[in-house]
């Protein structure tokens, strides 16, 4: 969006049963993502600067990450286990 105060983010967030969803789109240009690999990820990371490091930690922390095709709208996507609990301390 450029930081221009007329065009808006929206994220959305989805709670299901064993999983959680992001969706975050805007209005700006888009971009193109790159195609990720565990390894090209680990080859980016700098030492200083913006050098892809925020696109690595996203595919640490969620199970998927995915954009739409005008890169505008991004999925994220994480399995979560249910902890079950005893009802009574023991």
């Amino acid at each position: 969006n450029k930081l221009d105060p007329n065009k808006s983010i929206s994220v959305k967030f989805l709670n299901h049963s064993h999983s959680c969803e992001w969706l975050i789109s805007d209005q700006g240009e888009g971009f193109s993502p790159p195609i990720v690999t565990q390894a090209a990820l680990e080859a980016t990371l700098c030492d200083d600067g913006e050098c892809g490091r925020g696109l690595f930690i996203l595919h640490q922390v969620f199970d998927q990450v995915q954009w739409n095709t005008g890169g505008t709208e991004l999925r994220l996507f994480k399995q979560v286990q249910q902890v079950s609990r005893s009802p009574f301390l023991s």
